[in-house]
């Protein structure tokens, strides 16, 4: 049962990092298209890094990161998240009307995500769990799938890049990173690790897999859908 939770946590984390970019392969490409697999294997070990730090901080501040890590500047910490929040979340809804219009040949996309949201919202956090533990391992198949029937070539190893894991790493874990520390309150050290280790492993495999599916396909919008596309998929 502790590891159902634990999955759910690291499945959360991981869904909160998956954004429009991620799952169009466009970030991967943009980051470690001239690097070699080995940088983006290492940006999910980070991002597994990051993760354990947030939720040993959670498990600590017992939820209230903020006003553990920030005391009296704690609501313009908070502030600063919720517009880093809305600029992805407009972000992803741009992504889901473009993907929207292309697979279905509707318009609306935008609404129906924003909906589609709320609703989630609406049920709250166990919810939101339950969600990301269904989606995720479903996106991860896709991904695999995706690989198997494109049967990418291995192209050579490039230059190894060690700054590029770290700040894809960076750059995605605010929203995470808030995240699971609130949700981490009444874990336990052990958990944080085990936590961490599922999402450095998944990660890691999805972002290598996404790598070498994308890698002649990485000048375009969404490199990845444009390989389904093209699959037939």
């Amino acid at each position: 049962m502790k590891s159902i939770k634990n999955l759910k946590l690291a499945f959360t984390f991981i869904g909160t990092l998956i954004g429009a970019g991620f799952a169009s392969g466009r970030e991967i490409a943009l980051y470690f298209a001239d690097t070699s697999p080995i940088s983006p294997m290492l940006g999910g070990v980070f991002c597994g890094a990051f993760c354990y730090i947030f939720a040993e901080l959670g498990r600590i501040s017992h939820g209230d990161i903020l006003g553990y890590a920030f005391k009296n500047v704690a609501k313009p910490a908070l502030a600063v998240i919720k517009i880093s929040n809305l600029i992805i979340f407009c972000v992803m809804l741009a992504a889901c009307e473009f993907i929207i219009k292309n697979l279905f040949g509707i318009s609306g996309g935008t609404v129906i995500s924003a909906v589609f949201v709320l609703i989630v919202i609406y049920f709250g956090v166990e919810k939101l769990k339950l969600l990301n533990f269904l989606a995720v391992p479903l996106l991860v198949a896709l991904i695999v799938y995706v690989f198997i029937v494109a049967k990418p070539a291995v192209l050579p190893f490039h230059s190894f890049y060690w700054h590029k894991p770290l700040l894809y790493a960076g750059m995605n874990i605010l929203s995470g990173g808030f995240l699971i520390s609130g949700l981490a309150k009444d874990i336990k050290p052990t958990d944080s690790l085990a936590i961490s280790v599922a999402v450095a492993v998944v990660l890691s495999a999805i972002m290598v897999i996404i790598y070498l599916i994308v890698q002649e396909y990485h000048t375009l919008a969404m490199p990845l859908l444009a390989r389904a596309a093209e699959l037939g998929l």
